[in-house]
């Protein structure tokens, strides 16, 4: 991939600012809004990308899902902790949640050690354990998620 720049940030950059965002956003989905009050619970926890397995991306302490290296480079995870999202590169609060036919547009207040941003993610609830992760600016692009247990 050509190392562009988009905001004055490197495109890898870029490209793990918005998966920790879209992480986060599904959180806020997971957290927030109405329509998704009688799901908060099964939506908490760790999440993984479909492709990878979940022990090599998390460990369990005490029922507690923690990243085993959340900086690496090769990292398709997210924890939701209440309304909290902490991807591989930030740590977002869930605002703002929208459903329009099963649709959630989640806003995500995020920041790393270095920048703050306010990003919005779609998300596409699949069942109890799984969910699809839709670019909001291309929405033929999407990410399967699955859900992590101990």
């Amino acid at each position: 991939m050509k190392d562009t720049k988009r905001r004055g940030k490197p495109a890898s950059l870029v490209y793990r600012w918005r998966l920790s965002a879209s992480l986060v956003v599904f959180a806020s989905v997971l957290t927030g809004g109405e329509a998704l009050a009688q799901s908060e619970g099964a939506l908490q926890g760790a999440w993984s990308m479909v492709g990878t397995e979940c022990p090599q991306v998390f460990e369990f302490s005490n029922g507690q899902p923690e990243f085993r290296d959340r900086g690496s480079s090769v990292n398709t995870g997210i924890i939701i902790r209440g309304k909290t999202m902490i991807g591989p590169m930030s740590t977002c609060s869930i605002g703002r949640v929208s459903e329009n036919q099963g649709l959630y547009k989640v806003s995500l207040n995020c920041a790393s050690s270095i920048m703050f941003d306010e990003i919005s993610v779609s998300l596409k609830l699949v069942d109890a354990q799984h969910f699809h992760r839709i670019d909001p600016d291309f929405p033929e692009i999407s990410r399967e998620y699955q859900k992590c247990s101990p």
